[in-house]
C-alpha cells in the first residue's frame, strides 16, 4: 500500500530529479523509492560481510612473535627452487 510522504528539497534539486524522472519515463517518488531500496540492499550487503568477518575471526591463532616477511621469503625461495 503506497502511503504519501512529504520532502522538502532545494528548488534547483526538485527540477533536477524532475528532469531526471521524465527523462527515465519514470516519477520522483519511484526514484525516491528506488534510492531508499538500493540504501537497504546495501545495508543489508554491509551486515553480511560483518557476519562472515565475525564467523571466521579467531579461527586461525598467528603467534605474536610470527615474522610474515620471513615465511614469505621461505616461501619464494622453495617455490622457485
Amino acid at each position: 500500500m503506497n502511503k504519501k510522504l512529504t520532502l522538502s528539497l532545494d528548488e534547483q534539486a526538485i527540477l533536477i530529479a524532475k528532469h531526471y524522472a521524465q527523462s527515465t519515463h519514470s516519477t520522483v517518488s519511484a526514484l525516491v523509492e528506488r534510492y531508499f531500496r538500493a540504501l537497504q540492499q546495501e545495508q543489508n550487503q554491509a551486515d553480511l560481510k560483518e557476519s562472515l568477518v565475525s564467523q571466521i575471526s579467531g579461527v586461525i591463532c598467528i603467534p605474536v612473535n610470527y615474522d610474515e616477511k620471513a615465511d614469505y621469503r621461505q616461501a619464494r625461495g622453495e617455490r622457485y627452487l
